[in-house]
């Protein structure tokens, strides 16, 4: 099972990240983002502080970046623990994609090989003051970031906080209105999506 985005919709996990966070994502795409940045996952309190995120770039995007994890607590590039997949999105496309952000391991990868390469190191501190969304990225100054393109397909996310299980999340149905979401089976909740303003 999956739960598709449509680029008209976020959800919010209610999720402040801290440092000892490690967030593992499993996804496909199958169409092009729509914007220079389109958020997957993640927040971010300001340009590069405290930021726990994945952005998927269009390919006009002049930086080159076509997916961009990051770990990063200040404008330091000393700072920033992150991985990129450059490539072309029709190499990826339809495949099952592994993403992990924690502050020890950062990576991109599929079944078939690894895609994400690790830029910098470091022992980042993080305390998040935003949540994390779900199909876009929360932000100061552009709240939220444009919804990812049509086409992601989210299979899992898995939310471990300082070595313990803290939230997993499936596609499922909302028990009232029928709707798809996420439930989070650590804590017995579902999480229902937001149009995106």
């Amino acid at each position: 099972d999956y739960l598709e985005a449509d680029g008209e919709h976020y959800l919010d996990t209610g999720i402040s990240h801290q440092s000892g966070d490690q967030i593992d994502l499993r996804l496909s795409i199958k169409g092009l983002p729509t914007s220079v940045n389109s958020g997957i996952y993640g927040s971010r309190d300001g340009n590069g502080a405290n930021e726990v995120s994945v952005l998927a770039a269009h390919p006009a995007n002049a930086s080159g970046r076509q997916i961009l994890l990051d770990f990063w607590n200040s404008s330091s590039i000393n700072d920033r623990l992150t991985a990129e997949f450059d490539g072309e999105y029709s190499d990826i496309f339809g495949k099952v994609l592994h993403l992990c952000l924690s502050r020890d391991a950062i990576y991109l990868d599929a079944e078939d090989g690894t895609y994400g390469s690790i830029r910098k190191k470091t022992a980042t501190t993080i305390t998040c003051s935003k949540t994390a969304y779900v199909f876009g990225c929360n932000e100061n100054w552009m709240n939220p970031r444009a919804a990812c393109a049509e086409g992601v397909r989210l299979y899992e996310i898995t939310i471990a906080r300082n070595g313990g299980p803290y939230c997993h999340y499936l596609p499922a149905l909302d028990p009232d209105s029928g709707v798809a979401c996420l439930y989070d089976t650590v804590n017995n909740t579902y999480l229902v999506n937001t149009a995106a303003s």
